[in-house]
């Protein structure tokens, strides 16, 4: 830890240790008030940051206008939930992936715009504010999931605030879990449908959809992915840690309909260099927006797919497709997960109902185990 002659010091976050980005905080004493905030990403910035508090203070500014200044933060006492938002944005930007950091922009900006609460300052917001608003979501049809996990946005914000003295309790610890139990079987994909969405697909998305399906590759990484991370001498594809959600870096065999659809975009754009896989066919890479567009009209036009089910097919649902197929096809629950990417064997474990039924020669060759040779329609059926 690094002194600055009793003023202050800075220190690095032992909840960051290990993870892909540090995380400095500053301490320092303004009389006997003990004041701590983070101060950045590497030490250097930290001890910049500290240095400008001391320069600032000794100057004779104020506490609050200092804090204003160095960390383009709004003044402590009576902020508003909107001016809460500007100031924990601007702080946790450079400790969250960006993708991550654009979803949770767009969340909170559905907050100021639709809730009544969030026009209130940040020490007015009650518990009993929050309950009524997820109440009202609930009864709008809005999952549960989705629910816990605006509440769990919003009382990361009331915990950042707390931190910096902004507010002194949160409420949104104390609104109700909503239980996630006997949610809506994750919509997919059967094969027909999903041969024939490839095919109602034009030049330019229908890359990006046959990838999907074959890989289970999420949005984000497929349009970040470039001609440098694909291997054909191998057939394999390496998402880096950099474009995964999970900042953990993963390999995915490529199967001879995706080899075939990349080597003729290849070959038909004349593609040089390292640059974007996935672009139209004048070289301009997809967005997000152009995926937004492009999926409905290849949907208009695909006629395999029910039009009740049409409604329901996000680019979300080719992963979930990927994961259907590849279970019913026998293919095991830990090698699905690690071909997605998930986090956790749990996330995977949502498809195991799709699985064949392993379960019968299981029990079949326990039986022989503890009973002994049993008839040779058990041993058939046990071997089967």
């Amino acid at each position: 830890m690094a002194t600055r002659r009793g003023f202050g010091s800075v220190a690095r976050d032992k909840r960051s240790i290990g993870k892909r980005q540090a995380h400095w905080n500053i301490r320092f004493y303004h009389g006997s008030k003990r004041i701590q905030r983070y101060g950045g990403p590497t030490k250097q910035i930290a001890n910049e940051k500290l240095s400008q508090i001391h320069t600032f203070l000794s100057k004779g500014m104020s506490l609050e206008e200092t804090l204003r200044v160095v960390f383009n933060q709004p003044s402590a006492g009576g902020i508003t939930f909107r001016e809460a938002v500007g100031g924990y944005l601007t702080d946790i930007k450079s400790r969250k992936r960006q993708s991550t950091f654009d979803v949770d922009t767009i969340r909170f900006n559905a907050f100021l715009k639709k809730a009544a609460w969030a026009k209130k300052d940040l020490a007015d917001i009650t518990k009993q504010d929050l309950i009524r608003w997820t109440n009202a979501r609930e009864r709008a049809g809005l999952a549960g999931s989705s629910i816990n996990r605006d509440v769990a946005l919003i009382s990361a914000l009331f915990q950042w605030a707390i931190d910096l003295e902004y507010a002194e309790e949160n409420p949104a610890r104390r609104v109700p879990h909503r239980s996630e139990k006997g949610r809506e079987l994750e919509t997919y994909l059967t094969a027909k449908e999903a041969r024939a969405l490839i095919e109602a697909s034009d030049d330019d998305f229908r890359p990006l959809v046959t990838a999907a399906i074959f890989t289970g590759m999420r949005r984000g990484e497929l349009l970040s992915l470039r001609w440098d991370a694909i291997d054909f001498s191998i057939g394999q594809i390496t998402v880096t840690s950099k474009s995964a959600k999970t900042g953990k870096r993963r390999a995915i065999p490529i199967c001879p309909a995706l080899d075939a659809e990349l080597n003729a975009i290849r070959t038909a754009r004349k593609i040089v260099g390292v640059g974007s896989v996935f672009t139209r066919c004048s070289g301009v890479p997809l967005t997000k927006q152009m995926v937004r567009d492009a999926l409905p009209k290849a949907l208009e036009r695909c006629k395999a797919i029910p039009k009740e089910k049409k409604s329901k097919v996000t680019f979300r649902v080719l992963r979930h497709t990927a994961a259907s197929l590849m279970i019913q096809a026998g293919v095991s629950l830990y090698d699905v997960g690690k071909i997605l990417g998930h986090s956790t064997p749990t996330m995977t474990q949502r498809y195991a109902h799709l699985a064949p039924d392993f379960a019968r020669p299981a029990v079949l060759k326990l039986n022989q185990a503890v009973m002994g040779a049993g008839s040779d329609q058990d041993t058939a059926e046990a071997g089967a």
